[in-house]
C-alpha cells in the first residue's frame, strides 16, 4: 500500500537502534537505557535535519516508544511522534514532550498487547500515552504485530507523507 501513497517515493524509512536495549522484560523496568538512547536519537535527528531532512516522523515500538518519547522531553524536534505498543508514556505528563508547533503525539495500542497493557496500568514508565495522544487503527492483535498490520502501516505512510489521517 505504500506505493499507492502520494509522495510515497520521496520517503526514506530508518530502522534506528542507536542505544543497547534492555535484554528481557524484568530489565526493560529500567529507565537508564531509555534516557541514554533519548540522547543518542536527539543527535542522530539532529543530524538528519542539518543534512537537509524536511520532515521527520519517528515511530518508536515498545522500549523504543520510551526513548523517543525521551528524545522529544529534551526538544529532539520532530514533525510527529508515534508511540507503538509503549509500556508508558515514558515521561510524568504529556506536556513534559516538548513538541514543536503542529507536531503531534500519534499512540497505537494492539489489542491483547500485554506491554500496552502495563502502560495502561501506569506503574513503572509513566501515565498511559493511549490517553495522551490521537489514536492510530490497528488490525492485528499482539506486541509483535504493529509493523505486519497492514492497517496501521497505511496510516504511518500517509503520516509520513503528510496525507490526512483518517483517524
Amino acid at each position: 500500500p505504500v506505493g499507492a501513497v502520494r509522495g510515497a517515493h520521496e520517503v526514506a524509512v530508518v530502522s534506528w537502534l542507536g542505544y543497547d536495549p534492555p535484554d528481557h522484560l524484568l530489565a526493560g523496568l529500567a529507565r537508564r537505557p531509555a534516557a541514554d538512547g533519548a540522547s543518542q536519537l536527539s543527535a542522530d535527528v539532529a543530524a538528519w535535519r542539518a543534512d537537509g531532512a524536511r520532515r521527520v516522523v519517528v515511530v518508536g515500538h515498545s522500549y523504543g516508544a520510551l526513548v523517543a518519547s525521551r528524545a522529544a522531553a529534551s526538544g529532539m524536534g520532530v514533525d510527529e511522534l508515534v508511540l507503538l505498543g509503549a509500556p508508558g508514556l515514558g515521561v510524568d505528563h504529556v506536556d513534559r514532550l516538548a513538541l514543536d508547533d503542529g507536531a503531534e503525539l500519534w499512540v497505537a495500542a494492539a489489542e491483547r498487547d500485554p506491554i500496552s497493557w502495563l502502560a495502561r496500568v501506569g506503574l513503572v514508565h509513566g501515565p498511559d500515552p493511549a490517553g495522551a495522544g490521537r489514536s492510530l487503527p490497528t488490525s492485528l492483535s499482539g506486541h509483535s504485530a504493529y509493523l505486519d498490520d497492514p492497517v496501521l502501516l497505511a496510516e504511518l505512510a500517509r503520516l509520513a507523507t503528510q496525507d490526512r489521517l483518517r483517524a
